[in-house]
């Protein structure tokens, strides 16, 4: 225990440090060294492009740098989150004016952007004023070698087992799930036999608190962040994996990498968000999963009872119409060939 709380300590530290003492993050000295580097590999080679992404966003400062130095070079900068406009880390006051005026010299220098997702497109050119086809979507994957190990197994007992894997923190929680398991023993006395979470990772004492308030000892079990090969274990033992994207303003443009992976494993997803959102859009463009508003728990109560119906009677499965071509379209192979597409389109053929 007083290791784990030594290891929380240190990482509130490191955080504060790299909030209040180094801008725009903590990468800025690797970033001035990466910089030089490039310089010199610049002025010896026959360099026609330079990529950069972040965050760290502090990679776009070598970009920007290059790009002053050398007008002559394409420079595109993908964005793999919001910066200044992000709507779950927030910053203010004096850093924020300093980061909107950096993130305007990115946007304003470079040839062209890639963001994560048609939300965050749409988000961009209204707020940055971008003209349309200066950027480009291309998602978040999955490696596929990374499954090479995984099977397609089905978990035999009777509970409804959901699995979590993760970090949690106040935006990202599991709590509207939890109340609605709490309402749902209240006239469902078996509901102990019938369903069951397992949360994986560093979150025991965010949980632990909506464990005792909920009163769900026999529902909920933690454990720690596992080794990735032993995590298969886990999620072939269970039935649905849960998604937790959350609820506040701007979260319709929230599309975490986590659901791409889920997706792969080909269990069906019960994600917690805007029903309006990227991910929404994603789950149903893919048969992947059923998505519930956190803030409706009677949808949330219905959506559990007809996936405990499901799983006892045998059509849990079936209920799901995935579609795997559409789902390996997220294949990082794939997405790998639309950035070189990027590359191709504004370097001039010779």
């Amino acid at each position: 225990y007083m290791s784990k709380l030594k290891f929380l300590k240190l990482n509130q530290i490191l955080s504060f440090i790299d909030k209040y003492f180094f801008w725009p993050d903590g990468s800025i000295f690797w970033a001035n060294k990466a910089y030089k580097v490039a310089k010199e590999i610049i002025l010896t080679e026959d360099i026609k492009l330079v990529y950069t992404t972040g965050g760290p966003f502090s990679t776009h400062l070598i970009g920007l740098k290059l790009k002053k130095e050398f007008p002559q070079i394409k420079w595109v900068a993908e964005f793999r989150d919001e910066w200044t406009s992000n709507p779950i880390h927030k910053t203010r006051f004096l850093r924020l004016y300093y980061e909107k005026h950096l993130e305007r010299k990115f946007i304003n220098n470079s040839d062209r952007i890639v963001v994560i997702s048609e939300t965050m497109k749409e988000f961009f050119i209204n707020y940055h004023k971008l003209d349309e086809d200066k950027i480009t979507v291309i998602y978040n994957g999955y490696d596929e070698e990374d499954f090479s190990s995984y099977r397609l197994t089905k978990n035999d007992t009777n509970k409804l087992k959901i699995l979590y894997f993760g970090s949690l923190y106040s935006k990202l929680t599991p709590q509207p799930l939890f109340k609605a398991i709490y309402k749902m023993k209240k006239t469902n006395h078996d509901l102990q036999n019938l369903l069951e979470l397992t949360f994986i990772g560093y979150n025991g004492h965010l949980l632990k608190k909506y464990i005792k308030k909920y009163k769900l000892n026999d529902f909920v079990n933690l454990k720690k962040r596992i080794e990735h090969n032993k995590l298969f274990a886990e999620i072939e033992d269970n039935d649905i994996l849960l998604l937790i994207i959350g609820a506040y303003k701007g979260a319709q443009r929230i599309i975490t990498s986590k659901i791409f992976e889920y997706m792969r494993m080909q269990k069906p997803i019960l994600a917690l968000g805007p029903e309006d959102g990227e991910v929404a859009k994603i789950l149903k463009e893919t048969g992947s999963g059923i998505i519930v508003h956190p803030g409706n728990i009677k949808k949330l109560i219905d959506t559990l009872n007809y996936l405990i119906e499901r799983k006892n009677t045998g059509l849990l499965e079936s209920s799901f119409k995935m579609d795997l071509t559409k789902v390996k379209k997220y294949e990082r192979k794939e997405l790998t060939g639309q950035l070189a597409h990027i590359f191709d389109d504004i370097i001039p053929l010779l």
